[in-house]
């Protein structure tokens, strides 16, 4: 909904309509107020008119910075995205055929009796579980877990499967 404002930059009085709100409209006059008069405050030949063009000048280089920046930021976050996608595939490849060793070892182990089995069959108790054996992270897993700390809390990966 657009509300009337009036604003003060440099001494100069506004009426402007905005549906930006007013936090924003203040923080934007405030930037201008100062900008402006720091201008002023360099020179005692400029005009208000000089000092408001020169700040809206220093604003628009700033802007067009920022936009620069921020597709700069843009295009790393695609490539950062295309490179994990890559490793996500490649990882995939590397885990099937070690899946299928495993599912593989597992058929053999279930023919023969574990050494916990063969124990509980002699005193008649039942088969304690084993403990998994935790792996201590691949380099897979690292190069995921840099990824993530480039992108920082934008994006966030599960490589713990």
């Amino acid at each position: 909904m657009k509300e009337r404002y009036n604003l003060e930059i440099a001494g100069i009085s506004f009426s402007i309509v905005s549906d930006d709100g007013a936090e924003f409209v203040r923080k934007t006059e405030a930037m201008l107020d100062k900008n402006v008069n720091a201008i002023l405050s360099q020179s005692s030949t400029f005009s208000k008119f000089d000092a408001v063009t020169f700040a809206a000048l220093d604003i628009c280089g700033e802007l067009q910075k920022a936009e620069a920046k921020i597709k700069n930021l843009e295009a790393q976050i695609e490539i950062l995205e295309a490179n994990m996608k890559r490793l996500r595939v490649a990882s995939a490849a590397e885990e099937k055929p070690a899946k299928a060793e495993k599912a593989e070892k597992s058929v053999k182990a279930e023919d023969k009796p574990s050494a916990n089995e063969k124990k509980a069959q002699e005193k008649k108790i039942a088969p304690a579980e084993e403990a998994p054996v935790e792996s201590s992270g691949s380099s897979r897993d690292q190069k995921f877990r840099q990824l993530e700390a480039l992108l920082g809390s934008q994006l966030r990966f599960d490589v713990d499967k």
